[in-house]
C-alpha cells in the first residue's frame, strides 16, 4: 500500500470557474492508472522468485504484432494451462487483448467483425475479444487477459476507511479563496501469472 499526498490554495476566481474537488479526483486517477501500468510493464517477480513473464512459465509469446495466427497460438496455450497443482488444466478463457495506442489500429483490424463471402474469411475473433487500449504503454508488448471476474492476475486496493481520493478543503485566511488538499491510499499489486500472456512485437 502506497501514498501519495497533495495541497492547493486556489483564489477566489478559480473555485468559481474550475471544480477543484473533480479535476483532484482526475488528477488521482491518472495516478492510480500510472501505477497500474508501472506494475505491468516492470514484471516483477512474483513470490516464487520467477517474474511475471517468463520463458519458463509459458505465458511469453513468439514475436509478432497482433494477427489472428498470433492470437491463436496464445488462445491454445491459455486454454491448456494447468493450475497450482501442475496437472490440471484450468482452461483459461482469453477476454481482453491490451494494446498500446500505436497498435489500436492492427488490433481493431484482427478483432472485427465482418460478412464474409466465402468461409475461410471468417475471422475467427470477431466479436470474441474486447479490445482495451492503454497509451501509457510501450510498443514492444501487447497482452491477452482472462476475465478477472473468473480469474484475475492483478488487483488494486485501498484503505477501507478511505475508498478513492481523499478531499478536504478549508476556508483560506490570507487569500480570498479555498484551501484543499488530497490524500490517496492506494496499492497495487499480482495475483497470478496465469490469467494474462504477453506478446513482443518484435
Amino acid at each position: 500500500m502506497g501514498y501519495s499526498g497533495g495541497a492547493s490554495a486556489p483564489s477566489g476566481h478559480q473555485v468559481v470557474n474550475y471544480s477543484m474537488s473533480y479535476g483532484l479526483s482526475a488528477s488521482w486517477s491518472q495516478t492510480e492508472a500510472d501505477e497500474l501500468v508501472k506494475l505491468l510493464t516492470s514484471n516483477p517477480e512474483m513470490s516464487d522468485g520467477t517474474a511475471v513473464f517468463d520463458a519458463s512459465r509459458g505465458n511469453v509469446g513468439a514475436a509478432g504484432m497482433p494477427s489472428v495466427a498470433a492470437l491463436t497460438s496464445t488462445r491454445q496455450t491459455m486454454r491448456t494451462r494447468k493450475g497450482m497443482d501442475g496437472k490440471t488444466i484450468i482452461a483459461v478463457a482469453p477476454r481482453y487483448l491490451l494494446v498500446s495506442a500505436a497498435l489500436e489500429t492492427e488490433a481493431e483490424k484482427v478483432l472485427a467483425s465482418i460478412q464474409p463471402n466465402k468461409s475461410e474469411d471468417v475471422n475467427p475473433f470477431g466479436g470474441k475479444l474486447s479490445l482495451l487500449v492503454e497509451p501509457r504503454l510501450p510498443d514492444d508488448f501487447w497482452y491477452v487477459f482472462a476475465d478477472p471476474a473468473r480469474l484475475a492476475a492483478m488487483q488494486y486496493a485501498y484503505l477501507s476507511a478511505a475508498q478513492g481520493v481523499q478531499i478536504q478543503r478549508t476556508e483560506a485566511w490570507d487569500t480570498l479563496g479555498m484551501k484543499f488538499r488530497a490524500f490517496l491510499d492506494f496499492g497495487s499489486g499480482w495475483l497470478d501469472w496465469r490469467p494474462v500472456h504477453q506478446v513482443p512485437t518484435a
